[in-house]
C-alpha cells in the first residue's frame, strides 16, 4: 500500500490515529482476551514461521487490497472528500481485521460464540467512536452515512482455513 500510494500524488489512506484505532480493536484487545482463553492446540516448535506466514501473508494482502481499493473508489469514483474516503478505508480495515479474528480463532461451538461475541463488541466500540462527535473529531473521521457504509461493505473478504 505504501508503494502504490507513495508513487502517486494521492494522500495516504490512513493516518497514524486510524491505525491506532484499528490496531487496538483488531489486535490489542482481542490478543489480551484470547491470551487468557484456554488453548486447544499443543505446543509445537517446528514450522512456526511457515504456519504463521500461510495465514498472515494472504490475510495482510487481502486487508491491504481491500483498504486501498475502497479508498481509491471512494476518493476517485464517488468523489468523496478525503475525510470520508479515509473513514471508508478505516472501516474496511476494522471490518476485515475483525473478520480475520473470527476466521482464525473460532474453533468449537463455545469458543466460536465467545470469539464472535468479542468481535461484535469491538465493532460496537468502533461504531461508538464514530458516533461520538469528540472522538470522531479527534480521530479525523466522518460520520458514517449511507454512501460510506455502502462503499465499505463492498470490500472483498475471503476466508482462509488455517491448517
Amino acid at each position: 500500500m505504501i508503494v502504490s500510494v507513495g508513487l502517486t500524488p494521492t494522500a495516504y489512506p490512513l493516518l497514524p490515529r486510524h491505525l491506532t484505532l484499528a490496531a487496538t480493536l483488531t489486535i490489542g484487545v482481542p490478543a489480551f482476551f484470547l491470551a487468557l482463553a484456554p488453548s486447544s492446540g499443543g505446543y509445537r516448535i517446528g514450522g512456526f514461521l511457515r504456519e504463521v506466514s500461510s495465514f498472515s501473508v494472504p490475510a495482510g494482502t487481502a486487508a491491504g487490497l481491500g483498504v486501498l481499493s475502497s479508498y481509491l473508489f471512494a476518493l476517485n469514483v464517488l468523489d468523496l472528500p478525503l475525510i470520508e474516503a479515509r473513514t471508508v478505508a478505516t472501516t474496511v480495515l476494522v471490518v476485515v481485521g475483525l473478520y480475520l479474528i473470527v476466521a482464525l480463532e473460532a474453533a468449537g461451538r463455545r469458543r466460536s460464540a465467545a470469539v464472535v461475541g468479542l468481535a461484535v463488541i469491538l465493532a460496537g466500540f468502533y461504531v461508538l467512536a464514530l458516533s461520538v462527535p469528540f472522538s470522531r473529531e479527534f480521530l479525523a473521521l466522518a460520520a458514517p452515512g449511507p454512501v460510506i457504509l455502502a462503499t465499505a461493505s463492498q470490500a472483498p473478504v475471503s476466508r482462509w482455513e488455517g491448517s
